[in-house]
């Protein structure tokens, strides 16, 4: 067992603690709810009564699994809403920390806000994830696996996150072995809102955001500038100096209605971060200067009366990194995707959806520059028989420029019997992860030009159980993933170097569990439990796997609880979040050879407390509990911590002279 760092005690500024003792809490104030994914259709909003605690079970509508907006109880895919209100209560500053408390999803740090953070979605690698952001893919081509980029993303903007577990390759193409998070942010309209943020605390952190949208019936607009700073801790458990962070965010989505038949959308957001890390041979002076920049237009098009709505997509992503080190490097990757998608309404309980992609793809290491490109066609059918059996078919077929040609689908199905409250559901697919520029180039670390695509097949099947009515809930799904073709880097001892070859597999099966209920008027409580057993098949099985041992980094036993509760007639609001991660094989920093990394409980407490006016005051503690852990072995993580600050949101009048409350 590794010796855990010593914690890391950040003083709390006396002022801080004043606020705190006036129940502070939030984050930004919640916004007009609109459509949330890749065009503007789902309008539903968010109940947000004052003296009732968050309505954390209410239906959402869902776009990424189906691609068209569906009520969630008619989705037979594994699905997790975060919504906007959600991210406000528990007051998260960085989208990774927002998916924490997701079933079936853990993340690993390597140190403080900003460092390097890997996703493992239901047992698979870290860049088997496809994340899009307003549709837009993050997955970054200049990474050597292709790992989406969301280290230094930040929450403001964000409407809401949703989450689908297991192979969405039949509408995403690659990098979808392991499922699809779509972030998606606000889209503006009503009369105008100005809403102001400033907060501060533990760590010398400083946060500061101003957003405003609104609009009229043929334009609407959303956009703000968010900037956020800390000394942070040492990266390396027990260092001697701190790594800091920064990060300054500019983002804008803007809505057009053209005609009864037309509109145009345009999403776009750029970030300038600058993190510290610790480096082998010395701590003081490593940096990674970075830049995200994500551009999306999306004309959108309605024929046969609405029955036929059509998306054409121009989508531009670069990514900018400059690593400042004893081995200093600068890389760059651009991705640039068209795509158009058709929706067709065949009668009312009928959708074909259809469409194509194309996809380029470029990226400029210190040694070697490479591109790529993919086209792809993917048709699905999404049917509902009566108010009871809803369900999908799906294929797709991408030509990769490099590797050939990859051919999957994905079934969904699900029945809900109402005498009961009883909903069966299940899904069985494939998926495909193209192999990067850098596994590709033979001028690249292990580069192999003859690689082929890693390849999976995956099925959950679950049942889903009302208690009570709409007041409680629980839910249970099993869940298979087996990978084959895995990319691992194998020492060649004839040329006396590593190299990139298709030997590795993997199994990854467990149970994810999901509860919610009112336990009160005033209080709901919600959490979920997932266990996860995987397995390493090939030989050799990858760096610190043999088959048979488990995978790296993945906990078999994973909790969260979610208790949010209002008090003083709906005035303040109060959050307690908890995560519990349990043993998981990791590598020893200094022996590298594969131990135990411990368990931890992690508790999280907001408060907020609303004062006329619009202003709102609100505060946290982050490791209420100051338990001593790593999230990866090696690597720092914060003690107790306390932050608050205030928040002010002003709204004009609409048209009959009234104004929203916060």
């Amino acid at each position: 067992m590794i010796p855990l760092r010593p914690r890391h005690r950040p003083g709390v500024p006396a002022a801080l603690v004043l606020l705190l003792s006036l129940a502070p809490g939030a984050a930004a104030f919640p916004s007009p709810a609109d459509s949330p994914s890749t065009a503007a259709d789902d309008a539903a909003a968010e109940d947000n009564a004052t003296d009732q605690a968050p309505a954390l079970a209410t239906e959402h509508v869902v776009v990424t699994a189906t691609r068209t907006p569906t009520p969630e109880s008619q989705v037979a895919s594994a699905v997790t809403v975060i919504t906007g209100e959600d991210l406000e209560r528990r007051q998260l500053r960085l989208v990774v920390d927002a998916l924490r408390q997701v079933p079936g999803l853990d993340l690993r740090r390597t140190g403080g806000p900003g460092s390097t953070t890997s996703i493992f979605l239901r047992g698979t690698n870290s860049d088997h994830v496809l994340v899009l952001l307003d549709g837009v893919e993050l997955n970054d081509p200049s990474s050597p696996d292709r790992l989406p980029f969301l280290d230094n993303l930040t929450t403001d903007a964000v409407e809401r996150i949703e989450i689908i577990r297991g192979p969405q390759s039949t509408l995403y193409g690659a990098d979808a072995i392991g499922g699809v998070i779509n972030i998606i942010t606000r889209p503006g309209g009503g009369p105008l809102q100005v809403s102001v943020l400033a907060e501060a605390g533990a760590y010398r952190t400083a946060g500061e955001r101003v957003a405003l949208s609104g609009g009229q019936d043929s334009f609407r607009y959303a956009g703000g500038i968010s900037h956020l700073a800390t000394d942070s801790f040492s990266a390396a458990a027990g260092g001697g100096e701190d790594d800091p962070f920064r990060d300054t965010a500019a983002h804008a989505r803007l809505g057009w209605t053209l005609t009864q038949r037309a509109s145009l959308e345009v999403t776009a957001r750029h970030t300038d971060a600058r993190v510290h890390f610790d480096g082998f041979a010395s701590e003081d002076g490593n940096r990674i200067d970075s830049e995200q920049t994500v551009l999306r237009v999306q004309p959108r098009l309605s024929y046969l009366g609405g029955r036929w709505i059509q998306r054409i997509g121009l989508s531009g992503t670069r990514h900018d990194r400059d690593t400042i080190s004893a081995n200093p490097s600068r890389i760059q990757g651009d991705l640039l995707a068209v795509d158009v998608e058709n929706a067709i309404a065949l009668g009312s309980r009928q959708t074909l959806t259809f469409g194509a992609e194309g996809e380029w793809e470029d990226a400029s290491f210190p040694t070697f520059r490479d591109s790529a490109r993919t086209l792809a066609v993917y048709v699905q059918d999404q049917i509902l028989a009566g108010d009871r059996f809803f369900g999908t078919v799906g294929a797709r077929v991408d030509r990769h420029s490099e590797f050939g040609t990859e051919a999957t689908y994905r079934l969904t199905g699900g029945r809900r019997f109402a005498r009961t409250g009883t909903t069966l559901q299940g899904s069985a697919g494939s998926g495909f992860k193209a192999p990067s520029l850098s596994q590709l180039n033979s001028g690249a670390f292990g580069g192999n030009p003859d690689l082929e695509a890693e390849t999976s097949r995956g099925y959950d099947l679950g049942v889903l159980q009302e208690l009570g009515g709409e007041r409680a809930g629980v839910g249970v799904t099993i869940f298979r993933n087996d990978i084959d073709e895995l990319i691992v880097a194998v020492f060649d001892a004839g040329s006396g170097q590593f190299l990139n070859q298709n030997i590795d597999a993997a199994r990854a099966e467990g149970v994810e569990v999901t509860f919610h209920a009112r336990a009160v008027r005033w209080l709901h409580v919600g959490g979920s439990y997932t266990y996860t057993d995987t397995e390493a098949e090939g030989s050799p099985a990858g760096f610190g796997l043999s088959p048979g041992s488990r995978l790296l980094r993945r906990p078999r036993h994973k909790a969260a609880l979610d208790l949010a509760g209002r008090f003083a007639s709906g005035r303040g609001r109060a959050t307690l979040g908890g995560v519990y991660v349990g043993e998981r094989a990791d590598i020893d920093p200094v022996s590298f050879a594969v131990v135990d990394a411990p368990d931890h409980v992690v508790l999280n407490l907001a408060l907020s407390y609303d004062l006329p006016r619009g202003v709102r005051l609100f505060g946290r503690v982050d490791n209420l509990l100051d338990e001593e852990y790593q999230d990866v072995l090696g690597f720092g993580t914060a003690g107790f911590s306390a932050y608050g600050g205030v928040a002010f949101r002003w709204q004009a009048k609409d048209r009959a002279g009234r104004r929203l409350t916060p």
